[in-house]
């Protein structure tokens, strides 16, 4: 819903009663989710019970209080997904951030294992059963990571073949006549969890929300915990970290000359943060926040965090999709669901000017 665009909700899940429900507008969604998850809050909070449930919660084992904090994490990631629109609602940021109740252990499924339909869905699909070929990495966060001594590169990539660590521009895996394995790929096992939403993110949340809404008071020390968050989702020592958020190192926190240019080392770090742990995420969040910027190969400085649009792109200079296409399948069927017109439409959030 979030890169579709409006989709059926008020309508849905009829079944036989309604088979071509009506979408409803993305932003009266968002609203709707809010108020659920309110009522789902103040529902446990004025009768608190433990869950029998057990281990059969795969991600926080039934661990209420950890849900309470994914609820309230998952709260501000949707009001500042609304930061640009006329739905920002700086007064409920300030009272989340007053309350301090934020996800701090990683929400993830991690019950896989190595055997046959054991395994993470993307090893299973892309690395067991299609041959580990679709996926190269891309020179913009490859070299990112390399230009600025960043460990996390040998943890979100494989050596290729020989070793060595490699990428390619982005959108030129089709000109070229080597393998694959040549390349450096998505270093994901059978076993590497699937995560909904990670502390790294929390803390950048956290961060961008403290910059546009609270004057920026303690946003550093959200920034420099969102990075040293990510080394350690990534499995490596937060003390790696530290040698690039202190001062003079490149990852230092500045305060900008506004809040935008604030806001962008936070959204270069988280995403920086989410490649593999969750792309969707950072597909909507540069999208939102054009952070990083989208930029002509031949003014690239992939050091600060800039992307290039594919070389096969069919768009034009640097623009890149803004939206999802519907299905196919859904369109077809449901003379309610009108395609939109172009990839570039916008989506309701998506007001910021590129």
């Amino acid at each position: 819903m979030t890169f579709l665009g409006d989709v059926p909700y008020t309508e849905a899940l009829q079944g036989v009663g309604n088979i071509t429900p009506s979408t409803t507008e993305g932003s009266v969604i968002y609203q709707d989710l809010l108020s659920k998850i309110d009522a789902a809050l103040e529902n446990y909070n004025s009768n608190p019970v433990e869950s029998t449930i057990g281990k059969q919660d795969n991600i926080y084992q039934a661990e209420m209080e950890q849900w309470v904090k994914f609820a309230n994490t998952l709260k501000l990631k949707m009001y500042l997904r609304m930061s640009y629109t006329s739905l920002a609602n700086p007064t409920a940021v300030n009272a989340l951030l007053a309350e301090n109740n934020f996800l701090d252990n990683d929400a993830k499924f991690s019950n896989f294992g190595t055997g046959l339909n054991q395994r993470n869905p993307f090893y299973e699909v892309q690395i067991k059963y299609l041959g580990d070929v679709n996926n190269v990495a891309s020179n913009s966060l490859f070299d990112f990571y390399d230009l600025n001594g960043d460990p996390r590169l040998e943890s979100v990539y494989r050596a290729n073949s020989a070793s060595a660590y490699l990428s390619i521009a982005q959108g030129t895996g089709d000109t070229f006549n080597n393998l694959a394995s040549n390349y450096s790929r998505p270093n994901i096992e059978a076993d590497t969890p699937v995560y909904l939403m990670t502390v790294a993110e929390s803390n950048f949340l956290q961060a961008e929300a403290l910059i546009r809404y609270s004057s920026g008071v303690g946003a550093k020390e959200k920034y420099e915990n969102g990075i040293k968050s990510s080394f350690e989702t990534y499995g490596l020592s937060a003390d790696l970290a530290t040698p690039l958020i202190e001062a003079g190192g490149v990852y230092e926190y500045i305060v900008g000359s506004d809040i935008e240019s604030t806001v962008r080392q936070v959204m270069i770090q988280k995403w920086a943060s989410l490649a593999y742990i969750n792309n969707i995420e950072s597909y909507i969040e540069t999208t939102r926040t054009k952070f990083p910027e989208v930029v002509p190969e031949s003014e690239a400085n992939y050091a600060i965090g800039n992307r290039i649009p594919s070389a096969i792109s069919i768009l034009t200079g640097t623009k890149v999709p803004s939206i999802l296409f519907y299905p196919d399948s859904e369109v077809d069927r449901n003379p309610n669901v009108k395609q939109h017109s172009s990839l570039t439409e916008k989506v309701w959030w998506d007001k910021k000017v590129d």
